[in-house]
C-alpha cells in the first residue's frame, strides 16, 4: 500500500514537472501547481496566494483555487494578516498546524512570491512528509513562475513597441505623401536637366522611405490580426507582368527577363497584397545580386496551383540561414556586402500567402543566387 502511494506520488511530482516546464503561461502554471498539489496533499481545499501588499501592508490576492468555489473565499483576504499567512508570506518557511498547511514559494533571488496553502476539516492530515515533497515542488514552480512573469513582460513591452510602431508610421505617412505629391508637380513641370534628375532621385527615396513605413505597419497590423485582405478573380499573367512593369521604372540597373505560360491563370486574391509579395521579391533580387544585370521570373501551371519565381545570380543565401529567412526582422549577414534593410518584406510576404492558402519558399546557394517562390491555388 505505502509503495503505491509512493508510485502515485511520484507520478505527480513528475506532472507537475511537466506541466510547469512546459508552458509560460502564468494562470496555467499556478493553477495547475494548485490542482496537483492539492491532490498529492489529500487536502480538501488547494490555493495560491500572491504576495502583493496593499496599502495597509497586508497580502491580499487569491490567484488559483482548487477543491472549492471562488463564493467562498470572495472575503477571504481579510483573513491573510493571520499568523500563519504573515510567516508564510515573510518566508519564513512551512507553516503546519492540526487543519492547514501554508507553503511559501520563494524565487531564486529569495523574493516571497506567494504561498500555497491547504486546508483539511479533519484535524492531522498533513505530515512532514508533505512538507517534504511541496518544498521541491516550489523550488520548481519559483522559476517557472519567475520565467512566466519575465514571459508577460517580454509581450507586454513587444505590444507597446507595436502600438509605437503603429502610431508613428501613421504620423509619418501624411508628410511623406505630401513630399511625394510636391515632388510630382515639381517633376511634370521641371524640363529636362540637373534640376529634374535631382527630383527623380528624390522620389525614388521618398517612394523606398513610403514603402518603409507601410512595412512596419503592415507587421503591426499582422501581430494584432488586422491585415485586411479584399479578394476578387484576378489574372495572375496580367499581375506579373504590371509588377514587372513597376519595378523597371524604379530600377533600371537590370534587365527583367520573364517566361509566362500562353494561356491565363485565374486565382482568388487580394491583388494588392500579391503585387506587394512579387514586387518585394524582384527588389530583393536587384539589391541582392550587385555586378549582376539579368533577373529572371518565371509562371508555370501545376495541377491546382500556379507557381511564381523569381531568379537571380547573385550572393546567395548560405544554408544556415534558410530555415529562418521567412521570421521577422531576420537579416543574412554578408561580411563583403553592406545591403539596407530591416528584414521585414519577406515575413511580411509569407503572411500574405499564408492567408492565401498559397505556400513560399527559396532554394539558393552562396556565391551562386536564389531563387525565390511562392505558389497560389488556381481559381476555378
Amino acid at each position: 500500500m505505502e509503495t503505491r502511494q509512493h508510485l502515485g506520488n511520484l507520478e505527480l511530482l513528475i506532472s507537475v514537472g511537466k506541466a510547469i516546464s512546459e508552458k509560460l503561461d502564468l494562470e496555467s502554471i499556478l493553477q495547475k501547481l494548485t490542482d496537483i498539489t492539492t491532490r498529492l496533499t489529500g487536502a480538501e481545499m488547494g490555493a495560491f496566494f500572491y504576495n502583493m501588499i496593499d496599502d495597509k501592508g497586508e497580502s491580499n490576492l487569491l490567484f488559483t483555487l482548487s477543491g472549492a468555489q471562488w463564493e467562498s473565499f470572495e472575503k477571504f483576504g481579510v483573513t491573510l494578516n493571520t499568523t500563519v499567512f504573515q510567516k508564510t508570506f515573510s518566508g519564513e518557511g512551512i507553516l503546519r498546524s492540526d487543519n492547514t498547511l501554508a507553503v511559501p514559494v520563494t524565487s531564486p533571488a529569495g523574493e516571497v512570491i506567494g504561498g500555497l496553502f491547504f486546508a483539511h476539516s479533519q484535524p492531522g492530515m498533513f505530515t512532514e512528509e508533505h512538507e517534504k515533497l511541496l518544498t521541491g515542488i516550489a523550488s520548481q514552480a519559483a522559476v517557472a513562475i519567475d520565467n512566466a512573469k519575465l514571459y508577460e513582460e517580454v509581450k507586454t513591452l513587444n505590444t507597446r513597441k507595436d502600438e509605437f510602431i503603429g502610431v508613428a508610421g501613421h504620423e509619418l505617412k501624411t508628410p511623406v505623401t505630401t513630399i511625394k505629391g510636391y515632388l510630382q508637380l515639381l517633376e511634370e513641370q521641371t524640363p529636362e536637366g540637373l534640376t529634374k534628375d535631382f527630383i527623380e532621385r528624390a522620389l525614388r527615396q521618398v517612394n523606398k522611405l513610403n514603402r518603409l513605413i507601410t512595412d512596419l505597419l503592415d507587421v503591426t497590423r499582422i501581430h494584432a490580426g488586422k491585415l485586411d485582405y479584399t479578394k476578387s478573380r484576378c489574372s495572375l499573367i496580367d499581375l506579373v507582368k504590371e509588377c514587372i512593369q513597376t519595378v523597371c521604372q524604379i530600377n533600371t540597373s537590370h534587365v527583367i527577363e520573364s517566361k509566362l505560360p500562353d494561356n491565363d491563370l485565374i486565382v482568388m486574391v487580394d491583388s494588392t497584397k500579391i503585387e506587394q509579395v512579387l514586387i518585394n521579391f524582384l527588389i530583393n533580387a536587384f539589391k541582392y545580386s550587385p555586378g549582376q544585370n539579368r533577373i529572371f521570373v518565371q509562371v508555370i501551371r501545376e495541377p491546382g496551383r500556379a507557381v511564381v519565381s523569381v531568379r537571380d545570380s547573385g550572393i546567395g543565401i548560405p544554408k544556415q540561414h534558410l530555415i529562418n529567412i521567412f521570421h521577422r526582422y531576420y537579416r543574412v549577414n554578408h561580411s563583403q556586402y553592406v545591403i539596407a534593410g530591416l528584414g521585414m518584406g519577406l515575413y511580411i510576404s509569407k503572411e500574405i500567402i499564408d492567408r492565401h492558402d498559397g505556400s513560399m519558399w527559396v532554394e539558393s546557394e552562396e556565391g551562386k543566387g536564389s531563387t525565390f517562390y511562392f505558389a497560389l491555388p488556381l481559381f476555378t
